[in-house]
């Protein structure tokens, strides 16, 4: 889910509620959880064997999580990818 300034979800104190401000800290947080280590945890073998289709989306998910920190934006992350 892609979630903007306002509508942004956080876990705090056991439950979820909705946060106004998505901080710098806080998309870093998400961005080394959510994308670095899935991404860096993949081997060249296994993005070798990515479609180009596959590569691309791959592609413009972590450039949108690597500009997050100016968007403000989560970047929804592609189905296929576990």
């Amino acid at each position: 889910m892609t979630c903007q300034i306002g509508k942004n979800w956080k876990h705090q104190n056991g439950e979820f509620i909705i946060a106004d401000i998505l901080e710098d800290k806080v998309i870093r947080e998400r961005r080394n959880i959510e994308c670095f280590s899935v991404i860096d945890n993949r081997s060249p073998l296994w993005f070798n064997h990515l479609s180009e289709e596959r590569k691309k989306e791959l592609n413009a998910w972590y450039e949108a999580w690597l500009a997050a920190t100016e968007t403000k934006i989560i970047p929804i992350k592609p189905e296929w990818l576990e």
